[in-house]
């Protein structure tokens, strides 16, 4: 689940730390999790840069010794799941993320895209403090081209005249002479 948008106060909002944004992912760890273990977890880690904000976790499933279980967390540490798998034992073999500040993937196949609706963007801003009008007219759900499909927009490299050169088909700048104008002024 990724999340990709060109507003800069928006993507600050989204990511800053005091905003508690919930983030959900699976994850399959190596070993056996007892709800004791799970209990860790909600509670908070100790990692070497502080402990963890707790967390909602619910165990999904066991297979041969390994563990499946869903975790939401509202920080944005670097590897956080990663390294409060290793401070409690548990190695993490897979992490999928299935959820960002309430946007999911449900319904998207790997790899699929979609554009958000006005009213996810709109309750997005409002919740995290982003008072941003949604212009006119914006769509409430217009779908994505599929991946490798031509995109709509030519690009500026593709819209410029054909009798403009290119930065390649340029003549090179002159090299200037030792000491600039100056020197042929005979001034120093």
């Amino acid at each position: 689940m990724l999340l990709a948008t060109n507003d800069g106060e928006l993507a600050n909002a989204l990511l800053h730390p005091k905003k508690d944004v919930p983030k959900t992912y699976v994850v399959k760890v190596r070993g056996l999790m007892s709800d004791e273990d799970l209990d860790r977890w909600r509670r908070g880690v100790d990692l070497e840069d502080g402990r963890t904000l707790p967390a909602k976790a619910k165990m999904l499933r066991h297979e041969d010794d390994k563990t499946w279980f869903e975790i939401t967390i509202r920080e944005g540490r670097n590897q956080q799941i990663r390294r409060m798998g290793e401070a409690t034992g548990f190695f993490v073999m897979r992490l999928a993320r299935t959820s960002f500040a309430g946007i999911d993937h449900e319904g998207l196949r790997p790899g699929q895209l979609r554009r958000m609706t006005a009213q996810e963007l709109k309750a997005l801003q409002e919740t995290y403090g982003v008072p941003r009008r949604i212009p006119k007219g914006a769509p409430r759900q217009a779908p994505l081209p599929e991946a490798g499909a031509p995109p709509r927009v030519r690009s500026a490299k593709s819209a410029r005249s054909e009798t403009t050169p290119r930065a390649a088909e340029r003549p090179a700048p002159r090299a200037r002479e030792r000491g600039g104008r100056a020197a042929k002024r005979g001034r120093s």
